[in-house]
């Protein structure tokens, strides 16, 4: 998990273990230098579900990332939350018709977490992507990618078998 945005700015992080069950509520109250704020981010891999979410008094945001793919259940657990932030524009109404607070959040990326300051970064490829390119898992989206590759200098990553893209890859 990449930090430095909340760090940078002086915020203190606390990240609890993401086991399914993992008690939550028991993980806030034990400490001395207690959250003001509660993010959970969707991520790659399997899901932890947080027990206690309802225990916790401060407010408690949630990320929704890949909502296209994912708000079949997203719609769901984003009820546990005081707002919502959706990846996709078009999920913040469906969100707000059942009640919730639901802001759209576009996915961004910290260039500097990538390249120095002092450095510009040469330009390789056209574009790039990062998610998963499998015919059998993506047809339409490697459909598109190889139509893309095949006029344009194109980087991918991200697939389970190339591992995640840090700011080393």
């Amino acid at each position: 998990q990449n930090l430095v945005p909340l760090t940078s700015q002086g915020h203190k992080v606390l990240v609890p273990p993401h086991d399914d069950g993992f008690p939550l509520a028991e993980f806030y109250n034990k400490q001395t230098d207690r959250p003001d704020l509660l993010i959970y981010t969707d991520h790659l891999g399997k899901h932890a579900w947080p027990e206690g979410l309802e225990e916790l008094d401060i407010p408690k945001v949630y990320y929704a990332v890949d909502t296209p793919i994912n708000f079949w259940w997203q719609k769901n657990f984003a009820s546990l939350f005081d707002i919502c932030y959706v990846d996709q524009k078009p999920y913040v109404n469906p969100l707000a018709a059942r009640g919730m607070d639901a802001r759209w959040l576009p996915v961004a990326v910290n260039t500097k977490a990538y390249q120095s300051q002092q450095e510009e970064a040469d330009k390789i490829y056209d574009f790039g992507f990062v998610g998963v390119v499998d015919e059998k898992v993506r047809a339409k989206r490697s459909r598109l990618v190889k139509q893309l590759s095949g006029r344009f200098s194109l980087k991918t990553m991200g697939d389970h078998q190339d591992g995640w893209a840090g700011p080393d890859a």
